[in-house]
């Protein structure tokens, strides 16, 4: 890479932020886990996706107290900005809770499909037993 670009990349990675952005993370990591845990409570969310959110909220506030693990990261990717690191880190994590759900849905119309095999096969067995023999 170019000695110019490779410097203007560490410039951006290592700009200053302003505390309102720490602050805003961290309140959206605590916002995250009190609306989890509010949702588990009322039993609208169920205890099997709780630690996914509450693990994302925790992530989500101690890379808002600490910006050099996002830095890190970015590093590591290749990112010029620490915004182009978030989206992309969201974007993986949307990708993985896709995937998710699609192994659940696979699964679910597996279990539907055997479950409807299994009723036509109890009406037929019901039917025959139901009609009365012929004399």
């Amino acid at each position: 890479m170019d000695p110019d670009l490779t410097e203007l990349r560490e410039l951006m990675i290592h700009a200053p932020t302003s505390d309102a952005t720490q602050v805003m993370a961290l309140v959206l990591g605590i916002g995250v886990l009190v609306v989890v845990l509010a949702l588990v409570r009322a039993r609208r969310l169920t205890e099997e996706y709780t630690p996914i959110w509450v693990a994302l909220a925790v992530v989500v506030s101690i890379t808002g107290m600490n910006l050099e693990i996002l830095r890190g990261v970015a590093n590591l990717i290749g990112a010029w900005t620490l915004s182009s690191t978030v989206f992309f880190l969201g974007q993986l994590a949307l990708g993985a809770i896709c995937l998710h759900h699609a192994i659940r849905l696979s699964a679910s119309g597996r279990q539907i499909k055997v479950l409807l095999q299994d009723v036509a096969l109890l009406r037929a067995r019901v039917d025959e037993l139901s009609v009365p023999p012929e004399p």
